[in-house]
């Protein structure tokens, strides 16, 4: 299955001579999801396009399985419901968001709203539309994880960060109607095509000091090299560094807000003063707020990718700032200590999600419910190619074979 935004349409309009009314489609990208160059095999590919109609806001959905059902090969429909007037711009929305912080509003709200913005019809009026579609993705989550490959593109046709995996929240009855989550990836406007090498240099930005953070990180991490604590560290030995054309991996944790990254007070950061070119295949991990919003003087996500990170984790919402360090740790520690076998990008941010889920979740005494844990580890989105691969640790020299 090829995801619908790698398809062509052409479509003729008019009646001029020598024009039929068909169309004629082309895959305009045949290598780029196929198993030898990215492995990306999605269970649901969805495509949500935003519209001005008339003035007012619109979208028009679709959405294929991989294994479609005999009743709807694909699925279609169209509403004045957006994502980026009732998800991205709803202060509804961010409010209810905020207030699962404190435990003030459940996440089958936020999922609720989102079900909303992405299937508002539940009439079943079309019998391959929007109803249709949101049954067949729960039905599908009864069996395991989703793999979601979704599209988002707002009105003026730029890629939208959006944390669908909430939809996973939703709940019908007072019970949660998706037995599984929703493992979204979504994509990014430039993308290295051809395969690349796999990521060995990291660097992993984790502040000393960081407003609302309390959580330590892992001792395994206090004498690393790789570990930079302060601004100044980041400045000269990250972003001013020349880069030599491999590969690079970044993890940023960081507060993030109108396009400025703070690490603790008075240290502030443009977004605009990345300007190191990354090498292909590169992977940028932001373990900080509002990182995936890709309006305005936000477009911190939209950078990185045009300086040649091809993958990506972020946010479209401030992110539980607890929640975010402990990702951050477990993400880095994870990359810190892998074994000789490489694993994908993908691989390594589900697994970090899993074990910060567990660790904010689980044992005698746990920091936040299982629900809020859950629903927190969906907020975060990775954007990009899942496959790019994440390199084994080298073998000492006394341990090779010859």
């Amino acid at each position: 299955m090829v995801p619908l935004d790698h398809v062509l349409q052409t479509v003729r309009v008019g009646s001029q001579a020598k024009c039929d009314g068909g169309g004629s489609e082309n895959q305009t990208a045949p290598t780029l999801y196929s198993q030898m160059s990215r492995g990306v095999k999605p269970d649901v590919s969805l495509h949500v396009i935003e519209f001005p109609l008339l003035g007012d806001p619109h979208s028009a959905s679709f959405m294929v399985l991989r294994n479609p059902l005999p009743e709807c090969e694909s699925y279609h429909w169209d509403s004045d419901a957006t994502l980026t007037k009732q998800v991205l711009n709803s202060d509804k929305f961010k409010d209810d968001l905020g207030g699962t912080r404190t435990g003030d509003v459940l996440y089958s709200l936020v999922g609720q709203h989102m079900r909303e913005a992405v299937f508002p019809d539940t009439s079943h009026a079309d019998k391959c539309g929007s109803a249709a579609a949101f049954d067949a993705l729960k039905a599908l989550a009864q069996t395991g994880d989703i793999h979601m490959f979704a599209r988002v593109s707002d009105d003026r046709g730029a890629l939208s960060i959006v944390p669908l995996g909430l939809l996973a929240m939703y709940q019908e009855a007072g019970k949660y109607v998706f037995a599984h989550d929703i493992r979204l990836v979504q994509p990014v406007a430039l993308e290295t095509l051809e395969e690349t090498d796999c990521v060995g240099n990291w660097t992993f930005v984790l502040p000393s000091l960081l407003d609302g953070v309390s959580v330590p990180p892992p001792a395994s991490l206090d004498a690393d090299p790789r570990v930079l604590r302060t601004k100044e560290d980041f400045v000269n030995r990250f972003l001013n560094a020349t880069d030599n054309g491999s590969p690079t991996g970044l993890l940023l944790l960081a507060h993030h807000q109108n396009g400025v990254l703070t690490f603790a007070k008075g240290d502030d950061i443009g977004f605009n003063r990345f300007e190191r070119q990354f090498g292909p295949g590169s992977v940028a991990v932001l373990s900080a707020c509002e990182t995936g919003n890709l309006t305005g003087d936000t477009a911190l996500v939209r950078r990185l990718n045009a300086k040649g990170a091809d993958a990506m984790v972020a946010t479209a919402f401030e992110l539980d700032a607890e929640f975010g360090a402990a990702f951050a740790f477990n993400f880095a520690d994870q990359v810190a200590h892998r074994g000789p076998e490489s694993i994908t990008v993908e691989q390594a941010f589900n697994s970090a999600l899993a074990k910060t889920i567990n660790d904010r979740s689980g044992g005698a005494q746990p920091i936040v419910s299982p629900e809020r844990a859950r629903g927190m580890s969906l907020e975060l989105v990775l954007a990009g190619n899942p496959s790019l691969k994440i390199c084994g640790a080298k073998p000492a020299p006394n341990s090779q074979q010859h």
